[in-house]
């Protein structure tokens, strides 16, 4: 059940961003799902192959945060709220997910 929970989180950026990407033609929110989903997926690894698996959701969600603002500003957007609350938002579900799998 926990591997269910982990995938709803692990998906609901790429649900975000398809839905933006659908309503504005824009795909930024896209990629930053993207690059933030496998910045998880390297910490998952990463905490499994070292043992330490109860600061992997801690340092998914600041790692995947960091890499989503980073990755938009690449884009071009501008670093303000918006940017900010929507890594914050991929980070907190992707911290979630981390959290779930790793159990």
């Amino acid at each position: 059940m926990t591997r269910f929970l982990s995938l709803i989180f692990f998906a609901a950026p790429f649900a975000v961003a398809l839905f933006r990407a659908r309503q504005a033609s824009d795909l930024r929110m896209l990629w930053m799902a993207v690059a933030a989903s496998l910045t998880t997926m390297a910490v998952i690894a990463a905490a499994r192959a070292v043992g330490r698996r109860g600061t992997a959701a801690i340092v998914a969600l600041v790692l995947a945060t960091l890499t989503a603002i980073a990755t938009g500003a690449l884009q071009g957007t501008t670093i303000g709220v918006g940017l900010i609350l929507v890594a914050i938002a991929f980070g907190i579900s992707l911290g979630i997910a981390a959290a779930l799998y790793v159990r």
